[in-house]
């Protein structure tokens, strides 16, 4: 989150001054203007934007897809509001237009590099070899990492708590005379520092109308959920992954939130629940309609009972806002999702 610091400062003047916070924070000068020229085109207006944006993985989607070929392959719908929906292609589902509003091609590209590996990846857990390839549990770990932070429950998240934040840290400034003098002096060349509260305030408010600025064009978003990819990568690198196979006659569906987030009693789940990833004991994500992947201390590769299947269905469909996803043999998955979370508009048939 560098860079929003770096434009909420005023990007210009962080530039100008570039060498000073240098010596302050001892960070080369090579990587602040690396800082520098990612925060201008991050919150370029004009940088390219990806209309209809992947909240779900089109490589991860074709494991749920009947057809060989990329043109053949269709995936069965549900929507949460009109029900069973005829069978699509993956690229035309699990989508958010504009996710990322602003600098969103850069942002695929990240996302992409973890992409392109993974439906290898999920090939190579399926086969039984991925557990023994660091490269493959990496990609993994990633993906899941991808899915978590991409996802439409952060974005509810970050809408949710941004103006708590924002308050919470105008309260925390005004408090804090100290540093809030030293921000102002580092502005403003001022050595006399603020004497009044309400020249205290009025710095303050001018200062973080600049960050509401930026959460207001999709600025503060689009460097938020790069934030949350790389640090939950750091995060969770040292964890093991177990593999969960479904037994015959059991298959495994996937939300358009896939990556669910649990307590340790599994009633309450997601960061909606105050489940985040850093606190949950169990986080899981379907890779087939075969196996879905845990994050554990302890590597395995086991199959689970029906009953577990269903229970992490459940969770599947609990957790999505607006689609989930069967395969299109499956009609009897298809007919339970429909039951346990009816269509609020069905379409008329």
């Amino acid at each position: 989150m560098a860079a929003v610091f770096a434009l909420g400062y005023d990007i210009d003047r962080f530039e100008a001054e570039i060498i000073e916070f240098a010596s302050a924070t001892g960070i080369p000068v090579t990587e602040l203007w690396e800082l520098a020229a990612d925060a201008r085109q991050g919150s370029d207006p004009a940088a390219p934007v990806r209309p209809g944006q992947h909240v779900v993985s089109r490589a991860l989607l074709v494991s749920w897809c009947t057809g060989n070929r990329k043109r053949d392959q269709r995936i069965w719908p549900y929507s949460l509001e009109l029900g069973p929906l005829r069978p699509m292609s993956p690229s035309d589902v699990a989508k958010v237009e504009r996710f990322v509003r602003i600098d969103s091609e850069r942002t695929e590209m990240l996302w992409g590099t973890v992409e392109t590996k993974l439906k290898q990846a999920v090939a190579d857990i399926e086969a039984g070899t991925g557990l023994a390839n660091p490269a493959c549990i990496g990609t993994i770990k990633q993906a899941i990492a991808l899915h978590y932070a991409r996802s439409i429950e952060m974005l509810e998240a970050v809408e949710r708590t941004f103006s708590p934040f924002v308050v919470a840290q105008k309260a925390a400034f005004l408090s804090d005379h100290a540093s809030l003098d030293r921000l102002y002096e580092m502005k403003t060349r001022d050595a006399a520092g603020l004497q009044t509260e309400d020249a205290r305030a009025a710095f303050v408010n001018a200062f973080f109308s600049r960050l509401e600025q930026l959460y207001a064009s999709g600025t503060y978003f689009r460097f938020r959920v790069c934030y949350y990819f790389h640090t939950v990568s750091r995060l969770i690198d040292h964890l093991s992954l177990q593999v969960l196979r479904a037994p015959p006659g059991s298959e495994f569906l996937i939300g358009d939130v896939p990556v669910i987030t649990s307590n340790a009693t599994g009633d309450q789940r997601g960061v909606r629940n105050h489940v985040p990833i850093g606190d949950a004991a169990t986080v899981v994500m379907p890779l087939s309609p075969r196996i879905t992947v845990a994050l554990d201390p302890v590597e395995a590769d086991f199959t689970v009972d029906a009953a577990y299947v269903r229970r992490l269905n459940t969770w599947q469909v609990e957790a999505a806002r607006y689609q989930v996803f069967t395969p299109p043999w499956s009609t009897s998955l298809m007919a339970w999702v429909t039951s346990l979370r009816p269509p609020t508009a069905p379409a008329a048939r």
